[in-house]
């Protein structure tokens, strides 16, 4: 008589990580409405009873992924938003290319599009969606465009009424992929661009840059805090291609992006992935 295989004895935040992922992937295929529990189990290759030792219920499975997915990048966020010697323009344009690389072009953007899809039927999770992740990101950003108006650099002080209106080509690019991807691209690079000009007025007798070496060497520091590495030298950041490029030239320096030198969760590129 065989007997099967002995299951695989894995750390506790290994296989806590490991179910979170393949609860992420289930939820992506079915829905957050009509994944189950079994279906998680089965994905992670554990038994049922093993999901529950880590999470008492589906609903706190999902608000695991949100914290773990997308609080990291909001505490990077709010630290470039702290940088005193970047103008609010390139404060949000990095703030938009953070957004891009670390959840659009992740698996981390099936999280959004799920809360936008689905939360009105789950109360409880949207009310901790809000509390957790959007009422922070609104407060960094009204503080930005904040200084923008104290500047003179801001369009409309209308936004100051509606700063959830920064969120847009995000959910744009989210609502498009979800429903539209297959009829035509979304170039997100331009959307952001032109919602930056939207709403930022041009230095005085100058055009809007797309992206000076300080934008860069910022951009390189909100990557540096997302997944710990250490400091880049201020000589080399000065150098640094725009977007995705920055992170890749920051792992050939030799950073590694944790301490065990793995890429934080959800940090996988889709197909149509940024990241050379």
């Amino acid at each position: 008589m065989n007997t099967p295989p002995k299951r695989k004895s894995l750390a506790p935040e290994v296989r806590r990580n490991s179910i979170l992922d393949a609860a992420l992937a289930v939820f992506s295929e079915k829905g957050f409405a009509n994944a189950r529990i079994e279906d998680i189990a089965r994905r992670a290759e554990i038994g049922k009873g093993t999901v529950y030792l880590y999470f008492p219920d589906k609903e706190s499975l999902f608000k695991s992924l949100i914290s773990d997915a997308l609080g990291p990048l909001l505490m990077a966020a709010s630290s470039t938003f702290e940088e005193t010697d970047l103008s609010p323009r390139e404060t949000l344009g990095i703030f938009f290319q953070l957004l891009k690389t670390e959840i659009l072009a992740t698996e981390k953007r099936d999280l959004v599009r799920l809360m936008v899809m689905e939360m009105r039927n789950f109360p409880d999770i949207a009310e901790f969606y809000h509390k957790n992740i959007i009422r922070s990101g609104l407060t960094l950003i009204v503080r930005v465009l904040e200084k923008a108006q104290k500047q003179g650099e801001l369009r409309s002080v209308h936004v100051l009424k509606a700063p959830q209106v920064i969120f847009a080509p995000a959910l744009l690019s989210v609502v498009w992929d979800a429903n539209f991807a297959r009829y035509g691209d979304l170039d997100l690079d331009a959307a952001f661009d032109f919602y930056l000009d939207t709403l930022f007025k041009p230095a005085e007798g100058k055009p809007h840059e797309a992206h000076s070496d300080r934008h860069h060497s910022a951009l390189c520091r909100s990557w540096v805090r997302l997944f710990h590495f250490p400091a880049c030298p201020e000589p080399w950041l000065a150098g640094l291609d725009r977007g995705g490029h920055a992170l890749h030239r920051c792992r050939q320096y030799g950073a590694t992006d944790t301490a065990n030198g793995e890429r934080r969760r959800y940090g996988r590129s889709r197909p149509n992935a940024v990241h050379p």
